[in-house]
């Protein structure tokens, strides 16, 4: 997830802004909840792993304002619809950070143990995805 970073700081050029977008959404990354800190098949790979699996929805949120600064406003819907689907899951309160399970393997994200809730930063993500998707025409 560490790419979307890239896309919210400016620091790509518009083509390589796309295509980090695009691969992000894509199943390896985008569990259908969130995207995740590491896709899924790579050899460090844990659903579980704090830094190496998991998805963090603050992350989350950086990486769509970063959507919605270079115009990709399907991959921005998608990514908020999969967030806001996961929130309704927590009583509309996203934690800290959620198990990188891939959404075909549950009816409902699986939580990550010992993550915090509420959670300031996690607080904040459903605002920073408002602001993505006024952007865009979201």
């Amino acid at each position: 997830s560490d790419a979307g970073h890239l896309l919210w700081s400016g620091i790509l050029e518009e083509d390589q802004a796309r295509r980090v977008g695009r691969r992000l959404l894509e199943p390896d990354f985008f569990s259908g909840w969130a995207i995740r800190t590491l896709a899924a098949g790579q050899r460090p790979y844990h659903p579980l792993s704090y830094h190496r699996g998991s998805a963090w929805p603050h992350d989350n949120a950086v990486i769509a304002l970063g959507l919605a600064r270079h115009d990709l406003g399907d991959e921005l819907r998608r990514l908020t619809a999969g967030l806001a689907d996961a929130a309704a899951h927590h009583g509309h309160r996203l934690p800290e950070v959620l198990g990188g399970y891939p959404r075909t393997a549950s009816s409902k994200p699986v939580p990550y143990p010992h993550s915090c809730s509420p959670q300031a930063w996690a607080a904040a993500t459903p605002w920073a995805l408002r602001t993505a998707l006024d952007s865009v025409g979201g």
